[in-house]
């Protein structure tokens, strides 16, 4: 005689609950991408993890999709944390004795994959490589707070295009930005310039 008892079907996972149709993500498969965003190892390389160690890989489509959910939030708490660092500045500015409106320097760099935003956080069909949008949008939040924070000179390198949103963004509020070039790659351009010219055998007799 066999047993025919049964347990109640119980999940072995928690879920996030969204308040959408269709099925909740799970909360291991948001956490790996929260902690995937975080450092260089991204959807491709875990699935080819997952492959080497002969187990079930997820989906690109999955992995994607994930991503999609997750990037807004991290985004959204990395903004009001800033906001919140913008608040501190202000305070410390003014124990200086500064004024509490004063311009202040910011540095522009790149994602060390391409230029503008990260294409494992965005829609599929959305366009990337336009850092004067990206920036623009950057100054946007910072001129948002009850008390506006207002950027005097940007630091890029040399090809970037960044200056042209801070001046758009800042421009609306009367302000001039000052571009300054990274000493570093201004070093570089000069000397790929140099190595790349046609100079006459002339030129330098000896």
């Amino acid at each position: 005689m066999y047993c025919t008892y049964r347990t109640e079907s119980t999940k072995l996972f928690e879920e996030v609950e969204t308040g959408l149709r269709g099925l909740n993500a799970g909360k291991p498969n948001l956490s790996v991408w929260a902690a995937l965003l975080d450092n260089l190892i991204k959807g491709t390389t875990l699935k080819d993890v997952f492959m080497v160690l002969n187990c079930p890989a997820p989906s690109y489509s999955g992995l994607q999709c994930n991503a999609n959910k997750v990037g807004p939030l991290i985004v959204d708490m990395v903004r009001e944390d800033l906001k919140r660092e913008r608040t501190l500045l202000i305070y410390v500015l003014e124990s200086y004795g500064f004024p509490r409106q004063i311009l202040i320097p910011m540095e522009g760099t790149r994602c060390p994959d391409h230029p503008g935003k990260c294409t494992t956080s965005i829609q599929m069909d959305q366009p990337i490589g336009r850092e004067d949008l990206a920036t623009e949008e950057i100054c946007q939040d910072l001129l948002s707070d009850s008390e506006p924070t207002y950027i005097g000179q940007i630091t890029t390198d040399g090809d970037s295009a960044a200056y042209r949103g801070v001046q758009i963004a800042m421009g609306e509020h009367g302000q001039t930005v000052e571009a300054l070039r990274d000493t570093r790659h201004l070093a570089h351009s000069q000397k790929k310039v140099v190595n790349n010219a046609k100079i006459s055998d002339m030129m330098f007799p000896g």
